[in-house]
């Protein structure tokens, strides 16, 4: 299964942003809206691009970092994953 793991990141980011409305995500050691979106920012302005293999390392932290917050179950990533195959 082949994953567009920039959409992944885009979709994970939305879910986050709608979650972060009704309480706000705590930024402890980097585990920040503030922070991802400027991770997804350096990935769409890489020159040159990132391999897959460091997208999908971006993309793992992103999604761990915001299930062990409480903003993102395991089973939400998965399902984005999917979707974005």
């Amino acid at each position: 299964m082949d994953i567009d793991m920039r959409k992944a990141m885009k979709e994970t980011l939305e879910l986050i942003r709608s979650r972060q409305q009704s309480r706000p995500m705590i930024g402890n050691y980097g585990c920040d809206l503030q922070h991802f979106e400027s991770m997804y920012d350096r990935i769409e302005s890489a020159s040159p691009p990132f391999t897959d293999a460091k997208l999908g390392r971006w993309l793992g932290w992103i999604q761990g970092a915001s299930a062990a917050s409480g903003f993102l179950s395991l089973e939400e990533a998965k399902d984005i994953n999917q979707r974005s195959s």
